[in-house]
């Protein structure tokens, strides 16, 4: 399975286009480069070929296609929007969604081909439905919140009691960082998510007439 993929990843253009959809779920696979830009994880497979798992998949009596399973996601929202974007000719810094290039790595050949012609405004169209749908500000604070609230949820206290606030949890529990983890949240929404966004609106503006690769 592993060897007819490499084949049609690294064939001539036409015969590319052709195979790859036989061995991968295009849709999927935009959406998953799209959010690791998005958030921005440039340390990881799309960016810089690295972290990551294949996985031969499919559901029983379908087709089997193969699934990325990154992992090591570790620099999600550590870098700030316009940390790497002043050092001259560097278009790489984890506001761009354009960038090849980060550290000392490179996205994938194929991940680099699926931003290319004819599959690049199907890329576009991927990033811009995350930042519609998933990463915004309203859609990030939404899911913070939930995942906030989520060990209060899980206490399930005994029949009779109320569920415990979510500051008694972290106030009581020794691995709780309270004031870390309330500032946390905000630096995240108001700094990060809030740049992030802005850059993103503004790449995708032109996302389909720039070259999304430099060569």
């Amino acid at each position: 399975d592993l060897i007819p993929f490499s084949q049609c990843a690294s064939a001539p253009a036409q015969e590319f286009i052709a195979c790859i959809e036989d061995h991968i779920d295009l849709p999927e696979w935009h959406r998953a480069m799209a959010a690791h830009w998005a958030v921005p994880d440039m340390d990881g497979w799309a960016p810089s070929s690295t972290n990551f798992l294949l996985y031969h998949y499919g559901p029983q009596g379908g087709p089997r296609r193969f699934v990325v399973f990154p992992w090591d996601i570790d620099r999600v929202f550590k870098d700030d929007c316009y940390k790497n974007d002043d050092l001259g000719d560097n278009h790489t810094g984890p506001c761009h969604i354009m960038g090849r290039i980060w550290e000392d790595g490179m996205s994938p050949e194929l991940v680099n081909r699926l931003r290319q012609p004819p599959f690049q405004s199907d890329f576009c169209a991927a990033v811009q439905e995350l930042v519609d749908q998933h990463f915004n500000p309203a859609a990030m604070a939404t899911r913070m919140g939930d995942l906030r609230n989520a060990p209060r949820v899980s206490a399930k206290p005994f029949h009779g009691l109320a569920a415990p606030s979510l500051d008694v949890l972290m106030q009581h529990d020794p691995l709780w960082d309270h004031e870390r983890f309330v500032d946390g949240f905000e630096k995240i929404l108001d700094e990060q998510v809030a740049e992030r966004h802005a850059a993103l609106l503004q790449q995708l503006a032109d996302c389909e007439m720039s070259p999304l690769i430099d060569n």
